[in-house]
Formats: structure tokens, sequence, C-alpha cells
């Protein structure tokens, strides 16, 4: 939680984002969100449809991305492919991040306009992600405010500002501080913003590669594939089947990954296990040993290689070769876009049609002589949430489900 001059002398509540569960509790008060990470936006979106006024502070402002992105198409669907890291490789991260922020960033929700344009690049930092900020912006409901300069009993005075501003209640969205209290002291070290991990995942220094950190990155992009990937890899190390390399280069490693992101991103003290999403992925594949193979598929499966160089890099790539091959890869990669069109774009008989029985929880009792027929034939009917991809066909609203017998 950060700290403030005067904030012993506060009056009102002072909370974590950590510890908000409901916010019934801040109806008609005045409320500041301090901080605009994920958390703090999400915090000042929803207070802000009770509350009476909700301020949020920020020190150096952010970038913020949509979860939709171009064409009606999710963000990270739309925008993360593989010719795009050809171009940065080719042109520099800062060229890419000029053309993010000019036509896919500030052509939406202009910055500056809000004072929330950061002096970094939009590849320099992760960038919040809300699609409901700018409305409440605009409307008042949620207005921005420069950082706290300090606490006085009623409210807090904000810099450059000489006035009080008077609120009920602060919540901190100011992050948090990496800690490991269940391990021995020496098994992970962590200073400066550098933690030694080869690959964002085992420790380099230690003589048995018995321990994994999984999921502890920062991706530009999806974290879940890139956590199954490093569950892949770490099932292979800790069986035998996938041996690392010798305890000086994994160290020589970590430490070089430091020092690159100490150029390229904004100081914090999460550098060591930022990383962009296919790249890294790559890395792991590499590891593994299912990384697809590009050249090949460039002569003997031109739409597939078409797929993933100018399609949305999909984690289904990696099970085309390797260990834990999967022979529906391919299709999966090839038909994902009608997964994604079809509950949008067509009806719901259509969709049922092609797809399966799609049921909503009202529409259960209407088929409840189906089911009790398909149970007495001692059918196996699987019922699955559509938003699981290895299941399902197609990604509907949370409360859909769909049947297959």
């Amino acid at each position: 939680m950060g700290d403030y001059p005067g904030m012993d002398k506060f009056q009102g509540t002072i909370m974590h984002t950590h510890d908000l569960k409901r916010v019934d509790m801040f109806k008609n008060k005045r409320v500041l969100v301090v901080g605009v990470g994920c958390s703090g936006l999400d915090a000042a979106v929803e207070i802000s449809n009770i509350s009476s006024q909700v301020y949020l502070s920020s020190k150096n402002g952010t970038w913020i991305l949509p979860r939709i992105g171009p064409y009606g198409l999710p963000f990270d669907y739309a925008t993360l492919r593989r010719f795009a890291v050809a171009i940065q490789t080719l042109m520099g991260f800062k060229v890419l991040s000029w053309y993010l922020e000019t036509f896919f960033i500030n052509n939406k929700f202009n910055h500056s306009l809000y004072n929330l344009k950061p002096v970094y690049h939009a590849l320099s930092k992760d960038p919040a992600i809300n699609d409901i900020l700018p409305t409440k912006l605009i409307t008042g409901s949620v207005v921005m405010r420069k950082d706290i300069k300090c606490f006085t009993e009623k409210g807090v005075i904000f810099e450059n500002e000489t006035q009080v501003t008077e609120v009920d209640a602060v919540i901190m969205a100011t992050g948090y501080q990496w800690q490991f209290p269940f391990l021995e002291e020496g098994v992970l070290s962590v200073e400066d913003g550098r933690i030694d991990l080869y690959k964002c995942v085992f420790p380099p220094h230690l003589k048995h590669t018995t321990l994994a950190f999984i999921g502890f990155v920062l991706p530009f992009g999806p974290g879940f594939p890139i956590g199954e990937m490093q569950c892949r890899w770490a099932a292979l190390v800790l069986s035998g089947h996938c041996k690392l390399p010798s305890k000086e280069i994994r160290m020589e490693d970590s430490k070089k990954r430091h020092e690159e992101n100490r150029k390229r991103y904004a100081p914090s003290n999460k550098l060591s296990i930022r990383v962009d999403y296919i790249q890294y992925m790559d890395e792991i594949a590499t590891e593994i040993g299912c990384k697809p193979n590009f050249w090949k598929l460039l002569f003997t499966d031109m739409k597939l290689f078409k797929a993933l160089v100018f399609g949305p890099s999909l984690p289904y790539q990696y099970r085309l070769d390797g260990p834990h091959k999967w022979d529906g890869a391919r299709n999966a990669i090839l038909t994902s876009g009608e997964r994604v069109r079809y509950p949008l774009s067509e009806s719901l008989e259509k969709t049922q049609e092609k797809y399966g029985y799609l049921l909503t929880p009202g529409a259960l009792r209407k088929h409840k002589k189906m089911f009790k027929h398909a149970a007495k034939r001692k059918s196996i009917i699987r019922l699955v949430a559509c938003m699981l991809p290895s299941r399902c066909k197609h990604s509907v609203k949370s409360r859909h489900f769909c049947i297959f017998h």
C-alpha cells in the first residue's frame, strides 16, 4: 500500500484492492482510487455505478487497451500475428509502438486529452485493459487527478493543487511486493527488479532442477497459454525427458534477459519477467521440441503456413509436432475464425444445427424429455461450458452451455 504524508490523519476508509470484494459499501460515497493498473481501472468503473463521485489518481499515466480490437474481434486475436513480430525485428519496437499508439490506441481514446498519456512507449510497459473507462471519463462519473501530495482529515490534496478534495474512502491499487515466505532463503533472489529465473521458470543456481515457477511472467498477450507451455516444459524436465543446460548457461541467460529488458522497458520491479508473447512461446517450444517448422510448411502446406504467419497466434500451433502432438491442431487453427464468428453473426438455430444443442439455463426445461431419453439409452452426455476451447466448437456468453451426445 502506498505511503503518503498525513495518511494517519484521514478519517475515512483506506483499503487495498486486494481486499475489495463488494462495492455496495460505497453507495452515494465519494471515492478515490489510487493507481491505473487493471485492478485500479476495474475498481473505479465498478464503484462509479453506485457512488456519488469517483476520482482516479495517476502518477505517470498508462496506456489503455480495449478488449475489442479491429473489426470487432478480440484485441489479442486481431493483433498478435507473426508478421508483426517480423516488422518489430526489422524496424524496432519503438516504430511498432508508434504504430500501435497512433492507429489502435489513440484512434479510439486520445490519452493526452484525458491526461492519461504516459512518458513511455506502448510496448515499454504492460498496458491496462478496460473498455468502459472512456465512457466514465467523458460523462464525469470518473474524474482524473494527478498523484496525491498529502492527506487531510477529510480528503486529499493532489499535486499542482492547493484545495482539499473531500473523499469518504480511498482504495489503493498500487500493486504488490514479491515475497516467498514458504521458500528457504536463497532459493530465489529478488533485487532491484531482477529475478533470477532461467526463461522465467527455473532458478538457475540450484543444483537440482526440481523447482519450477509457472505463470510468473508479464506477457504482451494471454497468460494462460504461456502457463500451459511452461507446465509442459516443466513436466518434461522433471520426468527426465528434457534436460536443461549447465548452471553457467542458465545464469548467463537470466542475466542477459534482464539487461535486454532494462534497455527496452520502463523502470519497474518487474523487469526480469516481461516477455513478448510469440517470442517467448517460441523459446519454450524450442526447449520442448514442438515449435512449428515454418520452412517445411512453406513447401508442404501453404494454407497452414499463411494461417500461422498472417493469422492469429493460437496455442494450437505448438501441438502440430513434437511431444503432446494433437491430430486436431491443424483443423483447429484453420477453423478458428468460424468459431469466433458463428455465435456472433448467425442465428441460434443455425449455431445449434452446426455445433450441437446450444442451451441457456431457461431452455434446459424445454429439452428435459430429450435428456431422459438419452439417459435411458445410456448415452454419454457431456455438458461443458462453451468458453472451454478444448471441448467446444464456439464461444458464447458465459451462461450458455453446449451439449454433445
